[in-house]
């Protein structure tokens, strides 16, 4: 007969990592300014002079980054839009006339993604650099 200890569900969740852990007061503030800032990548893009700075999108979605797909924290992200983030063209435009005007988006590999528009910590600095 083998004795099993149920552990309950609050002990658990006290040891969560810090991307699984609910967001704080600072954190949550962070990622809405972010949501409703500038796409970094667009921006990025952009300030290499490959686009004009009007195209550069606002009110965007927040991009957790990981490190062996763990979330690094909520702090450690930054506002990508549709096509930076999903792959999803806009309204009457192709993926190949979205690639060439506003960069390669995350779904082509993140070593193209990273090529074009910096590090995720460049990434991350930016958005920092944003909210403030």
């Amino acid at each position: 007969m083998t004795l099993t200890r149920k552990v309950p569900m609050r002990q658990f969740r006290k040891k969560r990592r810090a991307g699984n852990k609910p967001m704080n007061k600072a954190e949550r503030a962070h990622v809405t300014e972010a949501k409703f800032g500038r796409c970094m990548p667009c921006l990025s893009w952009a300030q290499q002079g490959h686009m004009p700075m009007e195209d550069v999108a606002e009110g965007v979605s927040y991009d957790h980054k990981k490190s062996g797909n763990l979330r690094i924290g909520h702090m450690a992200g930054f506002g990508s839009c549709a096509w930076h983030h999903f792959k999803h063209p806009g309204e009457g435009w192709t993926e190949r006339e979205m690639r060439a005007h506003f960069g390669p988006s995350l779904m082509d590999g993140g070593k193209t993604f990273n090529a074009a528009y910096g590090s995720d910590d460049e990434l991350i600095e930016l958005q920092k650099g944003e909210c403030q």
